[in-house]
């Protein structure tokens, strides 16, 4: 949000959520073949851009956000379906303008809430297909600048689907994995919280969001036996959304003006290390 424009027309987008699609086929069915709860640590490298109707870039934030996020998996009629939560949260450091246009800094605190239910089928071949719901809150709470504009929140809701493709194979004592997704459906609702004006809902489009994800397991991933195991994996992900439209902006129940959500664009890259228990 162009913190220049606070009684105007910006705010900020993420979106997830959706509905898992079986990978099942009669000659797939066969007995449930075990659990594994999963629990790691996450660090994210996080970007946020925000651009006008011409492409002139409003501002950018750039931080570090750090949480965990832990998953139940199970193997059930030839696919891995897998249940997961991840909570994240931080400081970025905003660069834009102030009331005046000028420049101005400050930071964002950012805290994301994600869960996600995917099922995920691999081939004899090593070839992977898969499908995952997903959803998101994320607040995002400008400070003040110094001197200058007041702070504000929004708060994110949004679902999402992704379609996944990729491949697996076995690499020294475990398991080697890279896959591609990217999202066919999504939607996402902000709610834009300024001091002394009413409460806004905002409802931008996403254009588009792609994800990769690479990763190695060791131990039982590779043996398929009960016990313990370890991996490291990265996700490499942007999200793209339009404008949004314009709705009314009110102060004391009086008309003040409009606002809106601008182009924006998400970019990330997380690590997370993996410890697993399978029964």
């Amino acid at each position: 949000m162009n913190l220049g424009s606070l009684p105007g027309w910006r705010a900020s987008a993420v979106g997830c959520l959706g509905a898992a699609l079986a990978l099942i086929s009669p000659s797939m069915v066969q007995a449930q073949s075990g659990w594994a709860l999963e629990f790691a640590p996450v660090v994210q490298a996080s970007h946020w851009r925000e651009f006008d109707a011409q492409g002139a870039r409003l501002l950018r934030e750039e931080g570090v956000l750090r949480g965990a996020q832990l998953k139940l998996q199970t193997h059930w009629a030839g696919v891995q379906w897998s249940v997961a939560a991840q909570g994240v949260s931080g400081l970025r450091h905003y660069d834009g303008q102030d009331n005046a246009g000028a420049a101005a800094q400050t930071d964002v605190q950012v805290g994301s809430r994600q869960w996600s239910l995917a099922g995920l089928y691999r081939w004899s071949t090593g070839f992977l297909m898969g499908v995952e719901a997903q959803g998101r809150h994320l607040k995002r709470q400008l400070l003040d600048v110094p001197g200058g504009a007041s702070g504000y929140t929004e708060r994110w809701h949004g679902d999402m689907v992704w379609w996944r493709l990729g491949y697996a194979m076995p690499m020294g004592a475990g398991v080697a994995q890279l896959t591609g997704a990217w999202a066919p459906w999504a939607r996402s609702a902000l709610d834009l919280d300024m001091p002394g004006y009413a409460p806004t809902r905002l409802r931008p489009v996403q254009d588009r969001a792609v994800q990769v994800q690479a990763g190695w397991l060791s131990g039982p991933g590779a043996s398929g036996l009960p016990g313990w195991q370890w991996g490291i994996s990265s996700v490499v992900e942007q999200r793209c959304f339009d404008r949004s439209e314009a709705v009314p902006l009110k102060r004391l129940g009086r008309l003040v003006g409009v606002v809106r959500q601008p182009q924006t664009e998400e970019f990330g890259i997380s690590v997370s290390l993996q410890l697993q228990h399978h029964w």
